[in-house]
């Protein structure tokens, strides 16, 4: 038997799942999976702090990417550390094996949204500094 929580129109929520005897399995996130999302983690927090370090953060994007530099950079850091949390929790849940994967998953959901948040207010905020 399954209960199924309540899934967005954005992302699949999980599914909670559990045995014959109602018990609870934890959900399994593939070796590979974990992989990558450390991989992206470890590069998001790499990139950022390399970004500061030249005082040149440049954002790649279909029309040539932008640059930024000062207040705007650590800005935007603050974005790409949301990316990192974001790639870290589902390694995280894959390792706790307590009912709790919709907690990790609204986690994840809203420090993306978060970060989202903060990389806009990281791109216009050159237009209104003084």
């Amino acid at each position: 038997m399954e209960t199924k929580n309540k899934p967005d129109d954005d992302c699949k929520a999980p599914v909670r799942q559990v045995d014959e005897n109602d018990n609870y399995i934890p959900n399994q996130i593939s070796a590979i999976d974990r992989l990558w999302n450390i991989l992206f983690a470890i590069g998001f927090i790499s990139y950022g702090a390399y970004g500061i370090y030249i005082d040149d953060l440049y954002i790649p994007s279909k029309r040539g990417g932008i640059h930024l530099s000062g207040e705007s950079a650590w800005i935007m850091y603050a974005a790409l550390i949301c990316g990192c949390l974001y790639f870290l929790s589902i390694v995280v849940d894959h390792y706790d094996k307590r009912d709790n994967e919709l907690k990790y998953y609204m986690f994840g959901k809203n420090v993306k949204y978060l970060g989202i948040g903060i990389a806009i207010v990281a791109i216009f905020y050159p237009l209104f500094q003084g």
